[in-house]
């Protein structure tokens, strides 16, 4: 839903019916459902300018946590999704120099844990099967050739 410049995450009824406002946070990005469909994370902005991550309860729309978005996010990388722990978000990190996918809690403590240990190439997607066994995912190296084109003088 969009209404004066900001979106905001919908719940939908699967067999029909109107549509409810889940948090009454601006939403920067799309939602991201846990895989047990208890809690739902999207990007919005925190009272001093910030980009956080809400994390809200998929039933109510309640503010669960709110942490923050590692200054290392791989923006190029189009997935961030919850670890099959339901506790933890995976996303595409470049703290260690190259894009990893990194597991960071979000809900309670532990420690954040680099996951792949890539040593090149770019992350360009990935997703978790829905069993949480395996990860699929698109990564390899953009290459583009220059040419300088001159005129004869």
């Amino acid at each position: 839903e969009q209404g004066n410049d900001s979106s905001f995450i919908l719940k939908l009824p699967l067999a029909g019916g109107p549509s409810a406002r889940l948090s009454d946070r601006t939403s920067l990005s799309p939602p991201f459902p846990s895989m047990d469909g208890r809690h739902v994370a999207f990007a919005t902005p925190s009272k001093d300018g910030k980009v956080v991550l809400a994390i809200v309860s998929a039933d109510n729309g309640a503010v669960e946590a709110q942490p923050t978005i590692p200054p290392t996010l791989d923006q190029t990388a189009h997935s961030a999704e919850w670890a099959p722990d339901n506790r933890s978000m995976v996303l595409a990190d470049f703290r260690s120099g190259t894009p990893n996918i990194w597991s960071i809690p979000v809900l309670g403590n532990g420690p954040e844990r680099e996951l792949t240990h890539f040593t090149g190439g770019q992350i360009w997607a990935f997703h978790y099967t829905r069993d949480g066994k395996s990860v699929a995912m698109a990564r390899g190296n953009n290459q583009s050739d220059v040419v300088l084109f001159t005129s004869a003088k």
